[in-house]
């Protein structure tokens, strides 16, 4: 556990290098917003949740309690360490020049077509499912393919979350209260790691993709 902390404290050099990159080549301007986004988002939420699980078994005396020097020393973490190492990785990502497209774009963005719904799919997570899913997209002429992509790859953590809720019903004799919240709260943690790092993996699955094709189309 200790171990994972100090790497996820240090990898905030890494986290605001690669959100900063990424979001300069998107053309996005407001760097100061998406380091602030890259170092609290994920683990405030986490944190937040996992602060109202930990005041829980407070209040029931229980020995199985995070003390509060130690809530205080991963916030020390937190804002001594890994928010300074965001904003330098990304102070770092942005000041580094971006690639080229590998093709270029129109300036005034085309009318997009209606899309039909592909919500009745599975929700298997795999890269090739969302990279097919994006093939389709792009068939479509919908270029706004990031967000879905991202999604059509971390929607597999509601299957994670659902089937949490199918287990604690069929499968756990929990009877308390507290217990109950404190499972659901857990597994409401773990199914949003697991949403961030599948999106994630599908958007970079996406984006290989997407600068791959293009890249080997030919203009005159």
């Amino acid at each position: 556990m200790t171990a994972m902390v100090l790497l996820w404290v240090f990898m905030g050099l890494f986290a605001g290098y690669s959100s900063a990159r990424l979001y300069k080549m998107f053309k996005g301007t407001e760097w100061k917003r998406n380091t602030l986004k890259t170092a609290f988002m994920f683990p405030g939420i986490l944190f937040a949740v996992f602060f109202v699980l930990n005041a829980l078994i407070w209040g029931e005396k229980s020995s199985g309690a995070v003390p509060f020097g130690t809530m205080f020393a991963l916030v020390c973490l937190w804002f001594g360490i890994s928010v300074p190492l965001v904003f330098i990785g990304s102070y770092l990502g942005f000041k580094k020049p971006v690639g080229e497209d590998p093709v270029k774009t129109n300036k005034i963005p085309r009318q997009i077509p209606e899309q039909a719904c592909l919500c009745d799919l599975d929700n298997h997570l795999c890269a090739e499912i969302t990279i097919v899913l994006c093939y389709f997209q792009l068939c479509s002429e919908d270029y706004n393919w990031w967000w879905r992509a991202y999604l059509t790859a971390g929607s597999s953590a509601l299957y994670l979350f659902f089937y949490s809720i199918f287990y604690f019903f069929t499968k756990l004799e929990i009877t308390k209260l507290v217990s109950g919240i404190l499972y659901f709260g857990y597994m409401l943690i773990a199914s949003y790691a697991f949403f961030v790092l599948t999106g994630t993996i599908g958007f970079y699955a996406c984006f290989w993709f997407v600068r791959k094709i293009y890249s080997s189309v030919k203009i005159d």
